[in-house]
């Protein structure tokens, strides 16, 4: 019998808010917002003021960096 993955199986993914962001970045939340608007960082809009970004995307930009920085 082969196991599937289901939605409830699936790591939990927490959509942050940019100050959250800014937390473990060490930055501030409108350097977050600069770098969501240039498309360093993906994320989700929220009505006009709001912005999520996932759990995941913050740790492959984090990857991404750090890859960039070793070259």
């Amino acid at each position: 019998m082969t196991s599937q993955t289901n939605a409830h199986e699936a790591k939990p993914n927490p959509m942050l808010k940019a100050r959250d962001v800014a937390a473990l970045l060490n930055v501030s939340a409108s350097h977050v917002w600069d770098m969501c608007r240039e498309g360093k960082l993906a994320y989700v809009q929220i009505g006009s003021r709001n912005i999520r970004i996932a759990q995941s995307d913050v740790d492959e930009f984090l990857t991404e960096q750090r890859t960039r920085g070793s070259r």
